[in-house]
């Protein structure tokens, strides 16, 4: 006798403060077409529970749990809140009764950061980072893991029928470093946001002879920003017509050429990413590089750190070039040889949204996730189409 769906509800629970929950959700509903798909935010869940007694509490379990630790990084304590075990039970009971509120098929939750799983009902992660992958960051300090919370994120792993992620980076820490078992980890990769573009971008050579280069990034340090500026003085000896258009900050940068626009709505970045010529971020901290599959979409060339997922996106020599981090000088001489070769730069590009459309976007993400659904609960039949 062939199963089918008790119910036609699809719960995603978000910590609702991503910036591509709406594009996972959107791709939830393409995918699972036959699923209403309910969103739920772990501030919805806690809402009545914000109250000053439960601040208290969390303060308490954070003073307990990290003091140390934000004392010696000399973090404000306000930081590790949402990483305390009292945090997390809280999340989970919230989750637990808003689940047994209504029937429904599975839940979905985005991120390793919380646990939703009820007994009884199929629940799935889609992760793009976990904590222990930060040890591969340039430079991390091994002191400054959040100890504590690596027993708490391991259930989240243990809980889930399957955990999805964005990278085979990703992938492999669950396996190696969580001993999660190798067939419930499914590397499903992700798509940008905004959305990729509908049509095809701009391949003319003369876009790419425009020497236009592109930071994008809400952080300016931790995205390697001055030593993007240290690199683009290098290569204005040789190409002194170049420009340097800063989007997602606002740094104090006091150079010819560079142009400094802020936050944007995303979907005003579009317009940044089709007039660009080359896309730089020599970051030192991504749990994966959503940034990226954008300027790919776009069919810019891309350099970037060498370092974590970063590699599955930037192909040296095919989608981009990679440098070590810190390195102004080969950062500066990787920019200067793609603006000296526009045609190279074309054919990276090329290659790039070759890449995108192939492996990064929502709709190939979408179908990845619905096929290892069914074949988790239901042996590979479609019994979704059935319905």
């Amino acid at each position: 006798m062939k199963r089918t769906w008790p119910a036609h509800t699809l719960v995603l629970l978000t910590p609702g403060r991503q910036s591509h929950d709406d594009s996972v959700g959107a791709m939830l509903a393409r995918a699972f077409p036959e699923l209403r798909v309910e969103p739920v935010t772990v501030r919805e869940l806690l809402a009545d529970r914000r109250t000053l007694s439960f601040r208290a509490r969390n303060r308490l379990s954070a003073i307990s749990e990290y003091g140390g630790l934000a004392l010696r990084r000399r973090t404000r304590l306000s930081y590790y809140g949402p990483w305390t075990s009292y945090y997390f039970d809280a999340v989970k009971r919230a989750a637990a009764e808003r689940l047994s509120e209504s029937d429904h098929t599975i839940s979905f939750q985005t991120e390793s950061l919380f646990d939703a799983s009820v007994p009884g009902v199929p629940h799935f992660v889609y992760t793009g980072h976990a904590a222990l992958a930060s040890l591969d960051y340039p430079g991390f300090d091994a002191r400054d893991l959040m100890r504590r919370w690596l027993p708490l994120e391991s259930s989240i792993y243990a809980n889930a029928a399957t955990v999805f992620t964005h990278s085979e980076h990703t992938s492999r820490w669950l396996v190696e470093g969580y001993g999660c078992p190798p067939e419930r980890v499914v590397c499903v990769h992700s798509g940008g946001n905004p959305p990729a573009p509908s049509a095809p971008p701009c391949f003319d050579e003369a876009r790419y002879a425009a020497k236009r280069i592109l930071f994008a990034g809400l952080r300016w340090e931790v995205k390697g920003g001055p030593q993007l500026v240290a690199a683009f003085r290098r290569v204005r000896e040789r190409h002194p017509d170049a420009t340097l258009t800063i989007v997602g900050c606002t740094p104090d940068v006091d150079v010819p050429n560079c142009h400094v626009v802020g936050r944007v709505p995303l979907h005003e970045m579009p317009a940044y990413y089709e007039t660009a010529s080359v896309f730089c971020l020599p970051t030192t901290k991504e749990a994966f590089g959503r940034v990226f599959v954008e300027a790919l979409s776009h069919g810019l060339p891309v350099v970037a750190t060498n370092f974590g997922p970063i590699p599955e996106l930037v192909i040296e020599g095919d989608t981009g070039h990679l440098v070590d981090s810190g390195d102004v000088r080969s950062l500066a001489d990787r920019l200067v040889g793609l603006l000296d070769d526009p045609a190279r730069c074309r054919r990276l590009g090329r290659r790039g949204y070759g890449l995108a459309q192939e492996r990064y976007n929502w709709e190939t993400t979408g179908m990845r996730i619905r096929r290892t659904v069914e074949q988790e609960l239901f042996h590979g039949e479609n019994c979704l189409a059935r319905r």
